[in-house]
């Protein structure tokens, strides 16, 4: 190694080393930023990958729709549904600047194709018009909105009349392992539908799959 790089390796340490003593590693998961940001940004798309295969699978992608991702981080679950979504739109928001600069790097081609739009901003109030939405979808970032009401409240705003939501869930970690993000248990999850019926979502169902945790995709539809 030589003495150039071994410098440059040492600089990155104390920068993460500094996020980190100024917010605390684990509030990188919900709000990643500066040097620590970009790596936990990394981090989460190799530990969520099989969760997003398998939000992207039960949200059952055609290729005309238009489709909304709360939280979208690193931007590898907005590319998948792009993918799907051919004849379609895609659009993101997320309260990171450095998870905006990752997705829109990741989606360079669909987004300069007007296919998807990578938005800086909150579930509390989604930069997108009314009904703008056939589906709205999130994995693992439920436990970090600020208000659930307020962002179902939202979620619905930009959601046409029968169009489906759904929510992609971890499940608790078994007793005794350490976990680095919130996992919901079987009554936690019962407890978010409760929260969806009231918000004015109906015809709710789960998919549940066992990707090392159990994951629970909760699908539910306007009123």
């Amino acid at each position: 190694m030589n003495a150039h790089a071994s410098e440059h390796e040492t600089s990155e340490e104390h920068a993460v080393a500094s996020d980190c003593k100024k917010s605390g590693w684990k509030s990188q998961f919900g709000h990643p930023s500066g040097t620590l940001g970009r790596f936990t940004g990394w981090l989460m798309g190799v530990k969520n990958a099989p969760m997003h295969t398998f939000a992207v699978e039960a949200l059952d992608v055609k290729p005309g729709d238009s489709i909304l991702e709360i939280g979208f981080g690193h931007g590898r679950m907005m590319e998948m549904i792009a993918q799907g979504a051919t004849q379609g739109f895609v659009g993101g928001v997320d309260t990171s600047d450095v998870m905006v600069d990752q997705a829109t790097k990741r989606n360079r081609k669909a987004i300069d194709a007007g296919r998807v739009a990578a938005r800086l901003g909150s579930v509390s109030e989604i930069p997108f018009g009314d009904g703008r939405f056939d589906k709205v979808c999130e994995a693992n970032t439920y436990h970090h909105w600020p208000s659930r009401e307020g962002g179902l409240e939202e979620v619905r705003r930009v959601l046409k009349p029968g169009g489906t939501f759904l929510l992609c869930i971890r499940g608790k970690a078994p007793e005794g392992k350490m976990q680095l993000s919130p996992g919901y248990s079987d009554e936690q999850i019962d407890e978010t539908k409760e929260e969806l019926r009231r918000a004015g979502f109906s015809d709710l169902r789960s998919e549940a799959r066992d990707l090392g945790r159990k994951i629970t995709c909760v699908i539910a539809t306007r009123g």
